[in-house]
């Protein structure tokens, strides 16, 4: 990954929000000064701009599709995650669940075998990531804390890395390893059709992502083909007073993959994470 620093990945971080701030604090001035009329003015200003920034104009009332993916960061102190789980393939019936911060062990894969015969559950023991699939799996591992697993679709092979990406601002080094490894991968495989999905824990503007985008050709199913509302954290039950998830950190990005459309899931679950959806063509 290309060089970079913890101030700039702040700032890459906070970048897309600062017209928000700007008119918001604006506003509050105006406010505080007793321009009533100019203050409420720019306080629906910054709700307009923020709610711009975070909606998907992909409207699409039938997708032709014959793929659908989602991905789902559980929350590790999440003490309702078979439900939730459950929840997601009974309403959604996706081909492939991608997992983070689930449980280790084989009482939890054996739970969600018995749940869900039709799935193959792939995981490692000592990893809270795991992908559950309805489709045959040819190989399967980890790139350190990366699952890599190669699905066979229609007679073509799939390539999926998902994860539960450190956070940048406890340790930039391990933050950038772990992507790192990941691009390093990704360029000495040989393997056309790639998903990277999972809990990124950065925005679109930081420099992993912007990466995957303009030196690896990928597309994100929200970013470009997001329909509706498309923030992904903090969830219904983790949000800030009446504010909905403020940023969107988790994502489903293709290459090689004809996205038709991205959106977050409405389910009322224990995660502080909304699920993201995205509907593909291979």
């Amino acid at each position: 990954m290309q060089s970079g620093s913890l101030i700039h990945d702040v700032w890459l971080l906070i970048q897309g929000y600062i017209p928000i701030l700007i008119v918001f604090f604006g506003a509050i001035s105006c406010l505080i000064w007793r321009k009533i009329f100019l203050g409420l003015g720019l306080c629906l200003i910054s709700l307009s701009l923020y709610f711009y920034l975070s909606f998907g104009f992909n409207q699409v009332d039938e997708v032709d599709e014959n793929l659908t993916v989602i991905t789902f960061s559980l929350r590790s102190g999440n003490e309702q995650k078979i439900a939730d789980i459950n929840s997601v393939i009974l309403s959604h019936s996706p081909d492939i669940l991608l997992l983070q911060e689930g449980d280790k062990g084989e009482n939890f894969r054996n739970t969600l075998n018995n749940l869900f015969p039709a799935y193959q559950y792939i995981f490692d023991e000592n990893k809270r990531t795991a992908l559950m699939t309805k489709l045959t799996v040819k190989e399967s591992g980890f790139i350190g804390n990366i699952q890599k697993v190669i699905i066979e679709v229609d007679a073509e092979e799939l390539l999926i890395y998902n994860f539960h990406a450190p956070k940048f601002f406890l340790n930039y080094a391990n933050y950038q390893r772990f992507y790192s490894k990941l691009f390093e991968d990704i360029n000495q495989s040989s393997v056309k059709k790639v998903i990277v999905a999972g809990d990124f824990n950065v925005t679109k503007n930081n420099l992993p992502r912007e990466v995957l985008v303009s030196e690896h050709a990928f597309e994100g199913a929200l970013t470009k083909y997001g329909s509706g509302f498309i923030n992904t954290f903090p969830g219904p039950k983790h949000r800030i007073g009446w504010l909905g998830p403020l940023i969107s950190i988790d994502e489903i990005y293709t290459k090689g993959i004809s996205l038709k459309v991205g959106k977050t899931l409405n389910i009322n679950t224990g995660s502080d994470h909304k699920p993201v959806l995205a509907h593909m063509d291979l």
